[in-house]
């Protein structure tokens, strides 16, 4: 005895075969993935501040022909800002600032012509200063001291999944003219 099975196609109408399916579930499943990864996204938050900034213009003098000293550039982080810009307490802050910094001369056609400064130090909380050198040999005219903010890391960050920035590049000038 012989058993033979065979398919009867479903009726024409009836609107659901295993094609039908397979495309529904293949549109179905990145739904699903995206429903589930939009809460996490919506959890976290980022405040932007100037905590870490250029305290004031580069002190900068010439009271020698050719010679232009730099007596100061400060730069500081202040966890108190992330306090006033976003009412985040000390303690779900930050603990550093690593940041990329530079102080230098350019001359009136905007040529570098000396560095006093271009490091990266990390700064926990207060001022770092760079100061108190002096360049000789430079022809007379008007000079440019800058100090320049480029970047700012914030360790350990996020925190509290709260993530800290300042914008940056930053700068403040000098204007010196050197007899």
């Amino acid at each position: 005895m012989s058993e033979e099975t065979t398919q009867s196609p479903a009726p024409s109408g009836s609107g659901l075969d295993r094609r039908k399916v397979l495309r529904a579930s293949a549109w179905a499943a990145p739904v699903v993935l995206v429903a589930t990864a939009t809460p996490a996204a919506a959890a976290s938050k980022k405040v932007t501040a100037d905590a870490t900034y250029l305290v004031n213009n580069p002190d900068a003098a010439s009271n020698n022909p050719g010679k232009l000293k730099l007596n100061g550039a400060q730069l500081a982080y202040d966890r108190g800002v992330w306090n006033t810009a976003a009412g985040i307490g000390w303690n779900d802050t930050p603990t550093q600032a690593t940041v990329v910094w530079t102080v230098f001369v350019q001359n009136s056609a905007g040529t570098v012509v000396h560095t006093f400064r271009d490091t990266q130090p990390t700064v926990t909380t207060g001022w770092i200063s760079s100061g108190g050198e002096e360049i000789s040999n430079l022809p007379s005219g008007q000079y440019t001291v800058i100090s320049r903010l480029m970047s700012v890391t914030y360790a350990p960050n996020p925190v509290g999944g709260v993530t800290f920035a300042t914008d940056v590049p930053r700068e403040k000038t000098t204007t010196v003219t050197v007899a």
